[in-house]
């Protein structure tokens, strides 16, 4: 247990000429409330899993960055090219001559095929990246649904093994209720010969077609000892 913090206490002196000459206390604030006890988290759906992976995954994340870039160079290869302005001055030096300022006004020209070839190179590497972008994607969403899978056959396991333990303790209680009420003497099958040989299934995971042969192998003893195929 762990030690309660009372809160301040007002002591109310009754006066001795009363009879019941009673010494009350009133509590001056309340008693602090219990911690509420955390709530259970909402379960995590594969379309919400799938949503905060595309969300934060670098790869993804990146690809879309890169997407954005090319996607603003595509729509600046439509556009003029800036056009640019020089000045120049001559005859700066210690004669006294006339001096001559020249302005020269350029603007870029895209000949022929020029302006459309720039313009669809630009498009085809937006595209291409627009693509990279959704390539990104569907190997996080195969990532993400398959640690999803594996999580839900984890889980399942999980809930078998406790449904079998639960399932076995319920047995083993009712025999032991059994043998102590006098009804069903303890015995060990393998002290009878009623318990077949233990089988090896190495990696192959065939646990049940070993179980169904070993419970049929020791039906049959003591009298038959067979040694069944569990391929057949």
């Amino acid at each position: 247990m762990t030690d309660l913090e009372l809160p301040p206490l007002t002591w109310l002196y009754v006066p001795a000429d009363r009879p019941e000459r009673v010494v009350k206390a009133i509590a001056s604030t309340t008693l602090p409330s219990a911690p509420a006890q955390p709530t259970a988290p909402d379960p995590l759906t594969l379309d919400a899993a799938l949503t905060l992976a595309r969300t934060h995954a670098p790869a993804v994340r990146a690809a879309e960055a890169r997407a954005t870039a090319e996607a603003g160079a595509a729509d600046a290869s439509g556009r003029w090219r800036n056009p640019t302005l020089d000045l120049s001055i001559e005859n700066l030096g210690p004669q006294d001559l006339d001096h001559d300022a020249f302005v020269w006004f350029t603007q870029p020209l895209d000949v022929g095929a020029r302006r459309s070839t720039r313009i669809a190179a630009a498009q085809a590497s937006r595209d291409l990246l627009v693509r990279d972008v959704d390539v990104r994607r569907r190997i996080v969403d195969i990532a993400v649904v398959d640690s999803y899978l594996a999580a839900v056959r984890a889980r399942q396991a999980t809930g078998l093994l406790d449904a079998h333990s639960r399932a076995i303790d319920e047995v083993v209680q009712f025999v032991r209720r059994r043998v102590d009420e006098g009804v069903a003497p303890e015995a060990d099958l393998r002290k009878l010969g009623r318990v077949s040989h233990v089988g090896l299934q190495n990696h192959y995971g065939t646990c049940w077609i070993f179980a169904a042969v070993g419970s049929l192998e020791s039906c049959l003893l003591p009298g038959a000892r067979l040694d069944l195929s569990e391929n057949h």
